[in-house]
């Protein structure tokens, strides 16, 4: 039994001086990185668009900002838009 484990033992320690003293050549192949790489951008592409379907307001059609209503304690100085009327009746952008 100590003489077959000794020509297992002898027989691995030589596969492994053969293919250390003489390694095959590398072959670079690139279309399976390719493939990998597509398929995750792909995936994290649906990831994104089916958490943006979830999440949207069904109400609104475009993703903008709304403005909260200010309320009497929390109004800011500065208005904007339509709150902006001049004493002719025109809008400016931006008054206080």
């Amino acid at each position: 039994m100590k003489r077959w484990m000794t020509v297992a033992t002898m027989a691995v320690a030589m596969t492994f001086a053969v293919a250390v003293a003489k390694p095959s050549t590398a072959r670079a192949d690139t279309e399976d990185i390719l493939i990998y790489s597509s398929a995750a951008a792909a995936g994290a592409i649906v990831l994104v668009l089916v958490a943006t379907y979830m999440t949207r307001d069904e109400g609104q059609i475009f993703l903008n900002d709304m403005q909260p209503e200010l309320s009497e304690e929390n109004d800011s100085r500065i208005h904007f838009g339509e709150q902006c009327k001049r004493p002719d009746g025109t809008l400016s952008l931006l008054c206080w």
